[in-house]
């Protein structure tokens, strides 16, 4: 939603595909190739992870994982131009979430390596060195609906899954 924000505001003149058409985890795939270098570059400017908006029912359902005694990491992947996306992504999670929630979070380019029981995350498919200890449940988004065979959740049916 915050990137399409910046869309709509920025570059008026850009049409966005409506946000449930989108059927790429790459947002730049979705649009033109004459503005697909644009795209990108939006996602790594200064400022771009820190002013996104929190989506509706994260925190709560953070908090509702916790407590049921689970014990909860953000699980986070840098983009490869990191300068400005790790210290935004602390910097917002400080912000939305809490202090507490900055040492709950674990940045890494491969998310195999991170011991757990579950991960969830909205990439279709997650790929790295080690075979993952962790069920991959889905958070789901438009481009990660045509995955068959995995769990899916979203902040509104997260207590029904994991009370």
């Amino acid at each position: 939603r915050g990137f399409f924000d910046i869309i709509k505001n920025e570059y008026p003149h850009i049409q966005c595909p409506h946000i449930d058409a989108v059927d790429q985890f790459n947002i730049e795939l979705c649009f033109p190739k004459q503005y697909q270098e644009l795209i990108r570059s939006i996602r790594l400017r200064k400022g771009f992870f820190r002013s996104l908006p929190v989506i509706d029912g994260a925190k709560e359902g953070l908090n509702s994982l916790i407590a049921y005694g689970h014990e909860v990491r953000i699980v986070t992947a840098p983009t490869w131009e990191w300068q400005h996306c790790i210290p935004e992504k602390y910097a917002w999670v400080e912000a939305h979430l809490g202090r507490e929630w900055c040492g709950r979070m674990i940045i890494t380019r491969d998310k195999t390596l991170i011991s757990g029981d579950i991960l969830i995350d909205d990439m279709p498919e997650i790929l790295g060195a080690s075979v993952p200890s962790w069920e991959h449940i889905l958070y789901d988004q438009p481009y990660n609906r045509s995955i068959e065979g995995k769990r899916r959740v979203t902040w509104g049916n997260i207590d029904s899954i994991f009370r």
